[in-house]
């Protein structure tokens, strides 16, 4: 997404802003049946964030669940 938003940037002559969202500790712990208990575990696609972070040049990362993160960046208003 950097690198589509750089060539963006130069082409338009606009600015852009790239947001990451994510719990850093893979998937959750499954629920019911609809989360696939038998092919996913929780801890699936764990992120080294140390190393995403060091990668990259423009995006703003935020850690946690989408209902905290989203409330902490547009505020308490924020549906979901």
């Amino acid at each position: 997404m950097e690198k589509i938003a750089t060539k963006l940037e130069s082409a338009f002559d606009i600015e852009t802003l790239v947001h990451g969202f994510d719990s850093a500790g893979g998937l959750l712990e499954a629920k019911n049946h609809h989360d696939l208990p038998n092919l996913w575990q929780e801890g699936f696609y764990a992120m080294d964030r140390e190393e995403l972070e060091a990668r990259l040049k423009k995006a703003t990362l935020h850690f946690g669940m989408v209902e905290d993160t989203l409330r902490s960046l547009f505020g308490h208003k924020a549906r979901l």
